[in-house]
This record gives C-alpha cells, sequence and structure tokens, in this order.
C-alpha cells in the first residue's frame, strides 16, 4: 500500500537514501560528496521547507517497511522550496567553499528550468534496488498521477537522467515525452 506523509518521519533515513539514490552523481556533485549529500538530504527530508521534505512524499510500503516513495507537488510551490534548498546550502558553507558553491548553483541554474504553475512536478519517484522491475515503480507513478489529478492537475512533470533507461522506460510508458 502507499502511505502518505503522516508515516514518513519514521521513514526519513530510508526515503533520504531514496532520493540521493535517483541522483547519485548530482548530488555527490552538488553536495561534494556522497558523505555530505546524504546528511545534507537527511536534514532537507526533515525540513517542512525543503523541496525533498517528507511531508510531500508518499510511501511504497511493505510488512511496514518502505520500499518505494514519490514525492510531487505543484510547479510553483517546488520552485519556492527549491529557492529555500539553495538558501540552506549557502548558509551552511563556509569561507573558500562558499565561492565553489556559488559557482556550482549557477552551473545548476543554468541546467534547470523553472516548473510552470500550471505544473504538478514529480520530484521524485524512487523504489529500492532489490524491488526494481516487478512493477512497483509503476504502481508508484500510478498513484502519483492520481494524486495530481485529483488536485486538479491536468500537466505533469519530471526531469530524469538521459541515461536513465529504466526510469525512461516506465515514464515513457505513462505517455512522457
Amino acid at each position: 500500500p502507499l502511505r502518505e506523509h503522516q508515516a514518513v518521519a519514521h521513514h526519513s533515513p530510508i526515503l533520504s537514501q531514496l532520493v540521493y539514490d535517483t541522483a547519485v552523481v548530482h548530488f555527490n556533485w552538488l553536495f561534494n560528496g556522497r558523505e555530505e549529500a546524504l546528511r545534507s538530504l537527511s536534514a532537507w527530508v526533515c525540513r517542512p521547507s525543503s523541496q525533498f521534505t517528507g511531508l510531500h512524499a508518499t510511501l511504497a510500503l511493505e510488512g511496514g517497511t518502505a520500499v518505494g516513495a514519490f514525492l510531487a507537488m505543484p510547479g510553483q510551490e517546488l520552485n519556492a522550496r527549491q529557492m529555500a534548498d539553495f538558501l540552506a546550502l549557502v548558509k551552511g558553507t563556509k569561507g573558500r567553499d562558499r565561492a565553489d558553491l556559488q559557482a556550482r548553483l549557477e552551473q545548476l541554474k543554468s541546467m534547470e528550468t523553472l516548473a510552470d504553475s500550471g505544473d504538478f512536478y514529480i520530484r521524485t519517484i524512487a523504489v529500492v534496488a532489490h524491488r526494481r522491475g516487478v512493477g512497483l515503480g509503476s504502481r508508484v507513478l500510478q498513484e502519483c498521477l492520481e494524486v495530481g489529478s485529483r488536485s486538479g492537475f491536468r500537466r505533469f512533470r519530471l526531469d530524469v537522467r538521459a541515461d536513465n533507461l529504466p526510469a525512461l522506460r516506465l515514464y515513457a510508458s505513462f505517455g512522457f515525452r
């Protein structure tokens, strides 16, 4: 069954790991390595203003254990949450590291486009490694689309790495381009 955010606090370690696993290369680059990425994402999952907040997560549970999740929100809300994350990142960085971080953030800004306020933005779809390939990702994505539809959205948006072929196949099977 999928469970919305009320159960997420208990599952925050697995949620931060799931988020990290969706974009390892990106997060390691942004946070300057795995340890800092996981530490920061753990804090962001617990922070209500983050784009990765557990308050926007829906978990797929098996036997009480999270095996998958999605985080999604209106596009306009995503934009504000991204800014809050960037500010938190800058505030937590000191000295010479801050100039390096600012350069990375400028690069990131040039790579990303702002989500439209009419979009239901799917920030993260994730399934633990040992449960991939058995249809769980399809169930998680279907639930995500239903949540967005019930909220009145007709346009859905997500970003995916071009080399993530399983995810690309999943999204294409649901009509994403």
